[in-house]
């Protein structure tokens, strides 16, 4: 058998051509790698790759085509099975990598742009329990699609997808992704999650997804020891192989120091931006990207490295993709944390704030009107971030919040940017604001506006404002409290004047230089 040839193409993965398929993966510790698959009836020597230069071996394999499945064989010692780790397809997390064509999804002619941040409600759902599955499955991403028109109706903005992407058996939260450049086959193929963001975008809602990098798997996870090699006992190549590989859930940090790994986590970035137009990306606990135990980029046991490559990506995505959102769980108060990478920090347009949360919780399963502290939630949630990283004591607007609710029984919980660079879109009007009486709201949010201690929002570009009823009552705000929001729960319940489920709620709060928060839950 001639020696293998290393392919001239670019990329990494599977990447089909009119010619057969380019595989490139990196294994620097191997002493050779091989491709097999359904193209070979599964050969047991499979195809060889060549190796690269930086520890890279490829091939083009003219047998294999879009729709073929494959796994990698990699010598070290032993004959390791592995999945690709940036396979785009996978039959499940603990079958076969399935070659994706990327190139053959039909967008249409639509152009979207992202409604203006001040303008955003985000509705952040999981997938498996949004809608309902088949014979007891998980729901799937087409069944997503198919409550767009009523997630239109509920005035939305953009949704927030918990993340979508392959991890261990098929019910998860998700925040256990093992196979970061999959989307979960119990929700679909790659091409379902297209469509979703195609007939959001038509519907003029935008898609944020949810992204995990500050950790991976723990379980299920091919990368682990992927080539063979590893020290003191650590996951190998992709992982930090000291104390900076434990997090709270496994001791899958990956190795932010090295140049392939942020290449591996930068490029999963951009194809969630670019390939399938996703609006923005909610990065969770970046606070365990900057620090060990997740004490933030103030902490003594910070990592530097990961500070970079947050701000790396954000900076490219900032460049290359205009209005695009990026939300950092960051959970500090640290303005660093918002603040541009150009001015040392991370460059995230907004991030989620810890206190909001709380108040707005205590109204959300309160039995009666009378027990909702709306003046609580109505109150600005300011923050002192801590000198080390902040630089100052200026105090920091934050953004995003999430309800308390079970996987099991979240059909939807909604969190809104705030922070940062506005969207390229017009103002976003819900479709219903001119038609429901403007709540009272308005008055109570001017003058909180003008209230004592008001001066750090005296640029703001609207005023605050809280609308808030019980479950069955429709919430409204006009346009002159700078606000929107009006949401009715589908299936709400009602016995006599009590109603049997929680209030929806919806909140506009405008800040120092136009930064707007908003959310709202069912």
């Amino acid at each position: 058998m001639p020696d293998p040839v290393a392919s001239s193409r670019p990329g990494m993965g599977a990447m089909p051509f009119d010619g057969g398929v380019t595989f490139r993966v990196w294994a620097p510790h191997a002493q050779g790698v091989s491709v097999t698959g359904t193209f070979c009836d599964w050969a047991a020597a499979g195809e060889p790759l060549a190796r690269e230069d930086g520890g890279i071996w490829s091939a083009d394999v003219a047998a294999a085509h879009p729709g073929d499945e494959y796994r990698l064989l990699v010598r070290a010692g032993e004959e390791l099975s592995r999945l690709d780790p940036r396979a785009r397809q996978l039959t499940n997390s603990v079958g076969n990598a399935v070659v994706y064509d990327a190139d053959v999804f039909d967008w249409g002619a639509g152009e979207f742009h992202i409604p203006d941040w001040n303008d955003l409600v985000i509705y952040e759902l999981h997938v498996g329990t949004f809608s309902k599955g088949m014979h007891g499955r998980p729901g799937t991403l087409e069944g997503v699609g198919r409550r767009v028109g009523y997630l239109r109706q509920l005035g939305i903005g953009a949704i927030q997808l918990m993340p979508p992407f392959e991890f261990a058996g098929d019910r998860s939260w998700g925040y256990n992704p093992a196979y970061p450049f999959a989307v979960e086959s119990a929700y679909g193929h790659p091409d379902d999650l297209k469509a979703l963001v195609r007939e959001a975008h038509e519907a003029g809602i935008a898609v944020i997804v949810d992204v995990v990098y500050n950790h991976l798997g723990p379980s299920d996870l091919d990368i682990w020891r992927f080539d063979g090699w590893c020290e003191n006992d650590k996951g190998g190549i992709y992982f930090y192989q000291d104390n900076r590989s434990a997090t709270p859930w496994g001791d899958t940090r990956p190795d932010y120091g090295r140049p392939e790994v942020r290449g591996f986590l930068r490029d999963n970035a951009m194809t969630w931006l670019e390939e399938f137009r996703i609006d923005g990306l909610r990065w969770d606990a970046t606070a365990y990207i900057s620090s060990v135990t997740g004490g933030g980029w103030g902490a003594g046991d910070r990592i530097a490295d990961g500070w970079r490559l947050m701000a790396g990506i954000n900076a490219e995505a900032a460049e290359r993709f205009p209005g695009r959102l990026m939300i950092a769980e960051d959970l500090r108060g640290d303005p660093a944390v918002t603040r541009s990478a150009s001015e040392g920090g991370a460059g995230f347009g907004a991030q989620w704030d810890a206190g909001f949360v709380r108040r707005v919780r205590a109204a959300l399963i309160a039995s009666s009107d009378e027990a909702r502290d709306l003046d609580a939630v109505a109150a600005p949630s300011w923050s002192t971030p801590p000198t080390p990283s902040g630089g100052s004591s200026t105090r920091s607007r934050t953004t995003m919040t999430r309800t308390a609710i079970p996987a099991s029984q979240r059909r939807s919980g909604l969190a809104t940017p705030t922070a940062g660079r506005p969207g390229s879109a017009p103002r976003w009007v819900p479709p219903w604001s001119s038609r429901r009486p403007a709540s009272r709201c308005c008055s109570r949010a001017r003058s909180l506006s003008r209230a004592p201690g008001s001066a750090t929002r005296s640029r703001s570009t609207g005023a605050s404002a809280i609308a808030t009823r019980a479950c069955c009552s429709s919430i409204a705000t006009s346009s002159a409290c700078g606000a929107m929001a009006a949401i009715r729960p589908a299936g709400c319940a009602v016995r006599g004047s009590r109603c049997t489920t929680s209030i929806t709620q919806a909140a506009s709060l405008r800040t120092t230089g136009g930064r707007t928060a908003a959310h709202a839950t069912t």
